[in-house]
């Protein structure tokens, strides 16, 4: 009777949570930018930088502090995952770039620490776990450890830059026709607007720098203030002294104009920021229907990106946009807001996690820890927010982003190409070679002519 009553109080527990709208995570799906960088622009002086565009030992403690909290929360806290690495149900995707790759390195040592990895079975003899190269190997310090200090690898997946629709949509070498978009918007109305409203700003910026401005100060402009400001955020954060005053008037306003610049020069139009986010989303929604139907095993995605992915996302749910920032500006407002918040900063986190409340699911999206809301909802049912993005995916991405020309040179598998050059060629020295036959045959039937008429003149 004991046991009965037991199991009849579980069951009645278990259904009481379920009708309370207990909920349950089931996936995380998690999106920074690389941490803290060297210059990529050469508008201002960088000559104290060895390596431009490198993550810095700086950016790389952002990251190992970021995997940090974040296992914290959701390994120690809410135990969505094991602490010890499962392949089935972690996936990390970086873009190509060897700053985006260091930084998801450094966000996994954080998310599983040394300790967490695997070790050799006690009865496994050790001097069998080596390579086959003639060496004296010195394993005994590492114990029953497979890698040193129990380090776990997690693998990164990556794809070639021109080849990356995922992360990297918006580059033009992966998407030919943004580059000619952006050269529209650069004639745009719109654009003529931004540049007067700041053209006070470019003057101030080039006296403020001084002998550390490396182009004329009369090429100064909208473009030229984003990469000056691209750099300044760069030394700041790496801890170099300051060019222009991070106090000053000057310094807030080119603050906001960085805001517009990244939203506006990356992806002017809705139809860009649309056709941009098209391959994220189908891959996110990948991972969201496989929990949702019970067919996926992925608990946790991580996509080690730049700020452009995140504030493409941001702008696409219409969470920010180069405009609101801009009217700001017109009004004398300066600082960030949450309804208008400054574009992805160093190691920036963006999270959709997935949750399940009984037979239904919802879907929060958190930026730098604060609640944003998706459709007007902190929580918003799954079936709402898998149309939300659909209806914004274009419908051939591959049409869209490319030129005829750069169709034919992407998808034409390179077998094909070599079978055709190969038919080509053959045709070309069949023809060489009946072109020389038809020459000799002519000189041989000239030579014979001549021959007859010879002993024609004889007789």
């Amino acid at each position: 009777m004991e046991l009965k009553g037991l199991l009849g109080l579980t069951i009645a527990v278990v259904a009481l949570l379920v009708s309370s709208g207990h909920c349950q995570l089931k996936l995380v799906i998690e999106m920074n930018r690389h941490g803290a960088r060297g210059p990529i622009y050469e508008a201002v002086d960088h000559s104290s930088w060895e390596k431009m565009g490198e993550l810095t030992p700086v950016g790389m403690r952002q990251l190992y502090l970021l995997g940090s909290e974040l296992s914290k929360r959701y390994i120690e806290e809410k135990r969505l995952l094991e602490d010890v690495f499962d392949p089935n149900t972690i996936f990390v995707r970086s873009t190509a770039s060897n700053r985006t790759i260091q930084s998801a390195v450094s966000l996994l040592m954080g998310l599983f620490p040394p300790g967490t990895g695997p070790e050799l079975p006690e009865s496994y003899p050790q001097e069998r776990a080596v390579p086959p190269i003639k060496a004296d190997f010195d394993y005994k310090d590492l114990g029953l450890d497979a890698l040193e200090n129990q380090f776990q690898p997690v693998p990164i997946h990556v794809s070639k830059l021109d080849m990356d629709y995922i992360l990297r949509a918006w580059s033009d070498e992966t998407c030919p026709s943004g580059k000619w978009r952006r050269a529209q918007a650069l004639q745009s109305d719109d654009f003529k607007d931004i540049e007067a409203t700041f053209k006070d700003i470019y003057p101030q910026a080039a006296k403020a720098l001084g002998t550390n401005l490396k182009i004329p100060a009369d090429k100064v402009d909208f473009v030229v203030c984003h990469m000056i400001m691209d750099t300044l955020l760069a030394n700041k954060k790496s801890g170099r002294p300051d060019m222009i005053d991070t106090k000053s008037e000057l310094w807030r306003r080119m603050r906001v104009m960085y805001n517009i610049a990244q939203l506006y020069l990356e992806f002017p139009t809705r139809e860009d920021v649309n056709l941009f986010t098209t391959k994220t989303y189908h891959d996110i929604l990948k991972f969201m229907e496989g929990t949702v139907t019970g067919q996926g095993p992925t608990k946790w995605v991580t996509y080690s990106a730049h700020d452009v992915n995140i504030d493409l996302i941001m702008t696409q749910l219409g969470l920010n946009s180069w405009k609101c920032h801009l009217e700001r500006y017109k009004e004398g407002k300066f600082d960030q807001i949450p309804s208008c918040p400054n574009t992805a900063k160093f190691a920036s986190t963006l999270i959709f996690e997935l949750e399940q409340t009984g037979n239904d699911f919802f879907v929060t999206l958190r930026y730098e820890d604060e609640v944003y809301k998706i459709g007007g909802e902190e929580k918003i049912p799954y079936p709402k927010f898998k149309e939300l993005l659909q209806k914004s995916m274009v419908a051939d991405f591959e049409k869209e982003c490319f030129v005829q020309r750069e169709i034919q040179f992407v998808e034409q598998p390179a077998s094909w190409n070599w079978t055709k050059i190969s038919i080509i060629i053959g045709f070309a020295v069949l023809a060489l070679i009946l072109l020389i036959m038809v020459v000799m045959s002519s000189f041989k039937l000239k030579e014979l002519q001549r021959e007859n008429a010879s002993i024609y003149r004889l007789i």
